[in-house]
């Protein structure tokens, strides 16, 4: 895939960067709330 330069590269990466970040942001957020309620699936039958 090839891209055209970008004629105003610094508004384009300012625009972009919180979309970015926040996209990033709730992936991490998604993983780590999988890896708690795998946790949770496993200790919920084991005796306390």
């Amino acid at each position: 895939m090839e891209q055209a330069p970008d004629p105003q590269p610094e508004e384009a990466d300012r625009e972009a960067d919180p979309v970015t970040e926040a996209a990033a942001g709730e992936q991490r957020r998604a993983e780590l709330l999988a890896k708690v309620r795998e946790a949770n699936k496993w200790s919920a039958g084991r005796p306390v």
